[in-house]
């Protein structure tokens, strides 16, 4: 039985027209995955700083279970490797309830190139990976599958503030929505963290990041 298919990444989430990678957040970032307000696993962003470097590594651990018998299973790590605020590679192993992904792209001349479960494949060099972290996400108008390594067409809606609680208390947060062949609700703090992400399953239930 297949549940939550659309839980495939953020996997593995301001200010309009930010520039550089400068302007990102490198702080680590540990979500709780919701389903319906009850958890059910667990997304983790680790940054790793190295001068001009940025490794960020990325791992979602998701297990649904009805009655206490496991429907649902997706396990996903990634590595994406930044320099000077450009990303120059990417590689992610994915398991969605058995089947399985892998994805490797490295940065050559104008394009990022690689294979997709062995299968050649090239994007554009700028493109944002779908790992939804990076806030100048918000001014994309396509992102990169980070398990298969297709561009998927977006368009990003800034909703407003919201007044959030995180692990620095009380602040406002920037909601916004992406809309197309990839619908998320994305909240960013005043330090450019992505701080929730919420969006709907495939059954229909609502899924939650929730930053701890």
């Amino acid at each position: 039985m297949n549940v939550l298919k659309t839980i495939l990444f953020l996997i593995s989430i301001t200010v309009p027209c930010l520039t550089g990678q400068a302007q990102a957040s490198e702080q680590d970032l540990n979500f709780d995955v919701l389903r319906n307000g009850e958890k059910i696993g667990m997304h983790q962003i680790i940054f790793e700083k190295h001068g001009a470097d940025l490794n960020v590594s990325i791992q979602t651990d998701v297990e649904v279970k009805i009655m206490f018998v496991p429907v649902y299973k997706f396990h996903h790590k990634s590595m994406e490797t930044w320099k000077n605020g450009q990303l120059v590679g990417l590689y992610s192993k994915t398991n969605d309830d058995g089947t399985l992904h892998q994805l490797s792209l490295a940065r050559q001349n104008n394009v990022l190139s690689g294979t997709s479960d062995g299968k050649e494949i090239s994007v554009t060099r700028d493109i944002l990976p779908a790992s939804l972290w990076h806030p100048k996400i918000i001014n994309s108008l396509s992102l990169l599958n980070t398990l298969e390594g297709h561009e998927m067409k977006i368009a990003v809606h800034h909703i407003g503030q919201e007044i959030m609680t995180t692990d620095k208390g009380t602040q406002p947060a920037d909601y916004y929505k992406l809309t197309g062949e990839l619908e998320r609700e994305l909240w960013f703090d005043k330090d450019q963290r992505l701080i929730k992400v919420r969006f709907k399953g495939s059954d229909d239930s609502e899924i939650t990041y929730k930053l701890i």
